[in-house]
């Protein structure tokens, strides 16, 4: 059985798997999944990168147009 390599993405990472998911179902959730699925990394690291990419700036919540 073989192990992966398994790291955190980069921010630029995370922010050009977070521009390839569809805009307007957009969430912290699908860009988790998203990560997941190019890196093979597990949940929690993959939340890890989400959360670097919030702190530098590179995503940034929305709010909704119908509150």
């Amino acid at each position: 059985m073989s192990r992966r390599l398994l790291r955190r993405p980069t921010i630029a990472e995370t922010e050009r798997i977070a521009r390839d998911c569809p805009a307007e179902t957009l969430s912290v959730p699908m860009i988790v999944a998203a990560i997941r699925r190019e890196t093979g990394c597990s949940r929690a690291t993959a939340y890890r990168a989400v959360s670097d990419a919030f702190a530098a700036g590179i995503l940034s919540r929305k709010e909704s147009a119908a509150s």
